[in-house]
């Protein structure tokens, strides 16, 4: 199973509320676990998530991600040693 590194690029503090943004610097190991990890939960029909990521296309997040997202199809991965 991938796993996914990232590291905090913000993190900020109002109140109780925090929050924090992090990056992924390996677009390779990115793409990996949006392959093998995230796209069969996304096309698992037992559960919600197509429609919450949808919801989130009617936030700010970038419609056009969303719909990628969706319509993503899996692809042979070359691995070269």
């Amino acid at each position: 199973m991938p796993t996914l590194t990232s590291q905090i690029s913000y993190s900020l503090r109002n109140g109780a509320v925090h929050w924090e943004g992090r990056e992924v610097e390996n677009t390779t190991q990115f793409r990996n676990f949006m392959r093998e990890i995230v796209k069969p939960r996304v096309a698992d029909e037992d559960l919600p998530f197509a429609d919450e990521i949808r919801g989130l296309a009617t936030t700010k997040m970038e419609t056009q991600f969303v719909s990628d997202l969706l319509s993503a199809v899996s692809s042979p991965c070359t691995i070269s040693r």
